[in-house]
């Protein structure tokens, strides 16, 4: 059979499409996406923070609607709904022993809170801003920071003991946006929105030492900072993507990876101190090796942004906070098996 000219174009115009439908049917199925454990929802705006009891058994988030939530993790099901700040609750955290949690509001307080009854217990004034609170390993002290100093309060008495002198930069340009203990609770480590990472000496109570994490403007800021297991590395992301890793004792820049499209918000390192989880506002999770550094797994976590990550104390399931800013929030719980075996097959 003869074909005209113009009918052997359409043939080959058919068979062309025929063959990228199936290409593009085979690339959906290469870069098939993990179902999520689990998906709490509640909140009418991003969830900013998470953090689990040690027992693993109570999940708290913090949300920029100004409320906090309980939920069984067992069960998936809301056990509370802590109402008291007036602007957003950027950061919660547990006492070691899973009975009192505190968040730190952008209304300036800090507020304590009876776990199990569900009930404010105490709120006192930081003075500036609230990013970030977290307790030492004793639950004897909080510390909050923000747009100022760095305090430590004495839970017993909610008095403060002790002040981290942060003098502000023009603009509040260096504020705290991130901070991580070491397991032994003696070195604090605080990424800034100036591009810095400092590192504090919590028995001398004095900064130990400053790291220039970037000089460009537009990468400024370190949302989010994680020590290793050991504490001799401080993981950190920061707005351009980037995740670096940095030696404690040398102040050295061991590792640097292009992780994400957009800044890196959320950093956690699993309890056996192998994989560290980042995720960003590309809506993007990535699980990498912490010794090699290598990507073992990368899926999208969240529609808009990840704001929050962290491992359960078993380090099975990876816990991830998000949403889309004002409209809603939502908190994942992901299966930590499931996602490496999942990697492993791409």
């Amino acid at each position: 059979m003869q074909f005209t000219p113009r009918a052997r174009w359409l043939v080959s115009f058919v068979i062309a499409g025929a063959g990228f439908c199936l290409l593009e049917r085979r690339s959906s199925l290469s870069a098939q996406e993990p179902k999520e454990r689990g998906s709490l929802e509640g909140h009418t705006a991003v969830v900013s923070s998470v953090a689990i009891t040690a027992d693993g058994k109570t999940l708290a988030s913090g949300s920029y609607d100004t409320t906090i939530k309980f939920w069984d993790t067992a069960t998936g099901k809301e056990t509370a709904t802590l109402r008291g700040h007036r602007g957003g609750v950027h950061s919660v955290a547990f006492t070691p022993d899973g009975k009192t949690l505190a968040s730190g509001s952008q209304d300036d307080t800090v507020r304590l809170w009876d776990v199990d009854k569900g009930s404010e217990t105490a709120a006192f004034k930081h003075g500036y801003h609230i990013r970030r609170v977290v307790f030492t390993p004793d639950g004897r002290t909080l510390i909050s920071a923000g747009e100022g100093p760095i305090k430590l309060w004495d839970v017993a008495t909610l008095k403060e003991k002790a002040t981290l002198d942060l003098v502000m930069k023009k603009a509040n340009t260096n504020l705290v946006l991130s901070m991580a203990l070491t397991a032994d609770g003696k070195v604090l480590g605080t990424g800034h929105g100036d591009g810095t990472l400092k590192l504090w000496d919590l028995t001398a109570l004095k900064e130990t030492a400053t790291l220039r994490v970037t000089d460009k403007p537009s990468e400024r800021h370190v949302p989010s900072v994680a020590f290793t297991v050991d504490g001799k590395m401080l993981a950190c992301g920061i707005s351009h993507g980037t995740v670096k890793l940095w030696d404690v004792v040398t102040g050295q820049e061991n590792a640097s990876i292009e992780a994400h499209r957009a800044r890196v918000w959320g950093i956690a390192i699993s309890p056996d101190g192998k994989t560290l989880a980042s995720g960003g506002w590309d809506g993007k999770i990535k699980l990498w090796d912490v010794a090699t550094l290598k990507e073992r797994a990368s899926f999208t976590g969240h529609t808009d942004r990840v704001y929050a990550l962290a491992f359960t104390p078993d380090g099975k399931t990876l816990i991830s906070g998000g949403g889309i800013q004002t409209k809603r929030g939502e908190t994942k719980l992901w299966d930590v098996a499931a996602l490496l075996k999942l990697g492993a097959g791409k």
